[in-house]
Order: C-alpha cells, then sequence, then structure tokens
C-alpha cells in the first residue's frame, strides 16, 4: 500500500514537471515568437512610417527638426519647419497607405489617405545600427520659388517681424515702367530682396512708422518668383490730381485712336524721346471707320500707386463708345499709366493695354 502510494507520488510529480517544463517552452516560444514578430515589425517601412507620424500626432517638432538635415543656416529654421509639417498634416490618415515612387533609388514614397490622394512623400534611409526602426522618416520637403521684394530706398520690411536680410538684397533696379527714359531724366529705382530656400510664405510688414506713408501689395507671380512691391502712398489731394490726370491721358489715348483726338492734343500729355512717345508719332490711324460721335461710360481710375516722389501709376478703365447714327459700339478698356514729374511737370511716359 506504502509502495503504491509512493509510486502515485512520483508520478504527480514527474507529471507537474512535465506541465511545468511545458509551460516554460511555451512562455520561451511565445517570447521569441513575440520578439521575432517585433523585430520583423519595426524593419518594414510601414512600422517606420506609422511611428513617424506618431511623432507628428504629439507635436515632437524639435525631434523632427533634428532629424530633417537641416543646418537652419541656408534652410529652414526649426520654427519654419514647424509650420510647414502643421500645413502638411492637417489631418492625420487612420490607415495611412505607402506606395513607392522609385524616386533616387526608391527611398522616396506617397503618404496616402484612405481616399488614396497624396498627404505628402517620404524619404525613407536605413537607420543607424541600434534603433528600433530599420528606417528613419523624414518628410520630403517642397520649397517654394524666390520670394522677391522690391521697394524704394529707404523703405524697411520685416519678414516674419524681423528686417530682411542683407545676404537677400540682390542689387537696384529701375521701377518698372520707367526702364527706358531719355537721357536726362531720373528714374525711380527699387532695391529688390531675393528669398529662397523657403517651406512657407514669410509674413511680410512694413515697420510702425512707415505703415500709412507706404503700403505693401502681392504677391504676383512673376515666372517662378512671388513678386511683393511696396509703393509710396498719395495724400487724399495727390490721389484726386493723380486720378484726374490719368483719366484725362486715357482718354485722349483712346480718342487718339478713333480720330476723334489730335496727335498735338495727346502729344501734350507725353514725355519726348520715350518708346512709347516715338510710337505714338508713327502710329496711323486714317484707317478708323467714319463716325458720328464718341463717349466714355463707366470710368473707373485705381490703383494708384508710387514708385518714388517724382513718379506714380494709376490703372483707368472705362467703356469707350463709338457711334455711328442711332448704332452704337462698344469696346470695353482698361490700361496702366505711368507718369514722371519732368521739366514740364507731369508726363506720361508709358501706357500699357491690359
Amino acid at each position: 500500500m506504502k509502495r503504491e502510494k509512493q509510486k502515485k507520488n512520483r508520478f504527480a510529480k514527474g507529471l507537474a514537471l512535465f506541465w511545468a517544463a511545458g509551460l516554460v517552452m511555451i512562455a520561451v516560444g511565445l517570447g521569441w515568437l513575440w520578439t521575432a514578430l517585433d523585430r520583423y515589425e519595426s524593419s518594414t517601412p510601414e512600422a517606420a512610417v506609422r511611428a513617424y507620424l506618431g511623432q507628428v500626432a504629439r507635436g515632437e517638432w524639435d525631434t523632427l527638426y533634428a532629424q530633417s538635415g537641416f543646418d537652419g543656416a541656408a534652410q529652414p529654421d526649426a520654427a519654419e519647419y514647424a509650420a510647414y509639417l502643421k500645413t502638411v498634416y492637417k489631418t492625420l490618415p487612420e490607415e495611412p497607405r505607402l506606395v513607392r515612387t522609385g524616386e533616387e533609388g526608391g527611398t522616396v514614397y506617397q503618404l496616402c489617405g484612405e481616399d488614396g490622394r497624396q498627404i505628402a512623400r517620404l524619404e525613407l534611409t536605413q537607420a543607424p545600427e541600434g534603433e528600433k526602426y530599420a528606417y528613419r522618416v523624414r518628410t520630403k520637403a517642397e520649397f517654394l520659388g524666390p520670394i522677391v521684394v522690391e521697394l524704394p530706398q529707404g523703405v524697411q520690411v520685416l519678414a516674419d517681424g524681423q528686417p530682411l536680410p542683407e545676404s537677400a538684397l540682390q542689387g537696384e533696379e529701375t521701377a518698372k515702367g520707367y526702364e527706358e527714359l531719355p537721357e536726362g531724366q531720373t528714374a525711380p529705382l527699387l532695391l529688390r530682396y531675393e528669398l529662397t530656400g523657403r517651406l512657407t510664405l514669410p509674413e511680410l510688414t512694413l515697420p510702425e512708422g512707415q505703415q500709412g506713408e507706404y503700403a505693401l501689395s502681392g504677391p504676383d507671380e512673376t515666372g517662378e518668383a512671388l513678386v511683393y512691391r511696396v509703393s509710396r502712398q498719395l495724400s487724399p489731394q495727390q490721389q484726386e490730381e493723380a486720378s484726374a490726370l490719368a483719366q484725362r491721358a486715357a482718354k485722349t489715348y483712346a480718342a487718339f485712336v478713333t480720330q476723334d483726338a489730335t496727335r498735338g492734343e495727346l502729344n501734350a500729355f507725353l514725355l519726348p524721346g520715350t518708346p512709347f512717345y516715338r510710337s505714338m508719332q508713327q502710329f496711323y490711324n486714317g484707317w478708323y471707320v467714319e463716325h458720328t460721335g464718341y463717349d466714355y461710360r463707366n470710368v473707373v481710375c485705381d490703383e494708384l500707386g508710387s514708385a518714388g516722389e517724382n513718379a506714380f501709376s494709376a490703372r483707368v478703365s472705362f467703356d469707350y463708345v463709338v457711334l455711328r447714327g442711332a448704332k452704337e459700339y462698344l469696346y470695353p478698356s482698361s490700361y496702366r499709366l505711368y507718369f514722371l514729374k519732368a521739366g514740364q511737370g507731369w508726363q506720361l511716359v508709358r501706357l500699357d493695354t491690359l
């Protein structure tokens, strides 16, 4: 009886040891499998991207900037890069999709949302040994084209609250509309600054002391550049006088084309020696059809600006009406006129048809 009891105890102990060893082996196996799966998961681009998007979601901007490769000198600083990422990742997809583009040896991927639309382009590079994920991820920056600021001498413009850097100064250039003045006439000059390497548009402002006296406009797209311009503001009296002169000149030009004003009447507004003056001396209007009258309707003068104390420009538009008996022929007309204060007072140096 005793021997039989001992056998049962040995059997129970053996069974317990067997189960214990089995459980240990299962735990070790599961741990190994979990580690292997985690290692495999960490080795995929998708895992690295999910971790990267987690950093974005948590707003770890300093860390993301440190991983960007920018040095903050000729490249965007940390604040601009953070603003750029906030713009790119306004919304984060719950199920992001990666599409390899083939760019740069296959290291660039499109990050798409659930609808398949591209959110950003990501650049994946091999991570150094010892890091959790096999890849480092950064958003491939989409830089803006040159940002040009043209301003009169003595005027200051602030970019994000700071003066434009001297390194961005490209030199002086003649203000638009005054490039081909005759000898002896002084054209207004503008300083030209060019900002490059920007991810976001800077906030351009005028210092408090120059607000009201000058106005900042733009950006205008000129080729690949975005152009901002600073112009001198005219006083209410100057605006009234400039508007009246621009309207008279524009109306006289339109009437000259239809033979309703003489060349002498038009020349009274023009500065001799300019390309526009020469072209008007050669202009032949004898072809214009006979008519019984003409009229100006819906006259508007706006966009008054000044590149300097001796120059102003304006846009004038109206409906020019040609009368032939009881019939009316309406011609919408719009011009930009550039005036210079020369020896004879304000004179027209250029007229562009818009």
